[in-house]
């Protein structure tokens, strides 16, 4: 019995001995990117994205500063401004004027959110 348990085993050990016969990832759809999101002008408002988060936060969405990502992760972006601010437009590496929008991430990114 011992004998059998010591082929099984060296069996199992010669079989995984290389890195080789791991599947690699072909993209780098692992790898994270970071996503820094800011409000001008201070205070006028918020960034959230609805699926961050969890538990009750869920409802409302999760005010956004810095999040990383998964490269090719879909988002949607809302800008909730405060007060008497309304939305102006998206500014920094995405420029747009539709709110919320819909990005991919595929690089560190910087986003802000104009309100006036």
């Amino acid at each position: 019995m011992k004998l059998l348990l010591f082929f099984a085993l060296f069996f199992l050990f010669i079989s995984c001995d290389s890195e080789s016969d791991i599947a690699k990832p072909s993209n780098n759809q692992d790898r994270l990117s970071s996503a820094r999101f800011n409000v001008y002008p201070l205070n006028s408002g918020r960034i959230i994205d609805q699926f961050s988060c969890t538990g009750w936060s869920e409802l409302l969405g999760c005010p956004l500063s810095l999040k990383n990502y998964h490269n090719k992760s879909n988002i949607e972006l809302t800008a909730i401004p405060s007060g008497n601010f309304k939305f102006l437009r998206w500014s920094g590496d995405i420029n747009s004027s539709d709110n919320p929008i819909e990005i991919v991430i595929n690089s560190d990114i910087k986003i802000t959110a104009e309100f006036y």
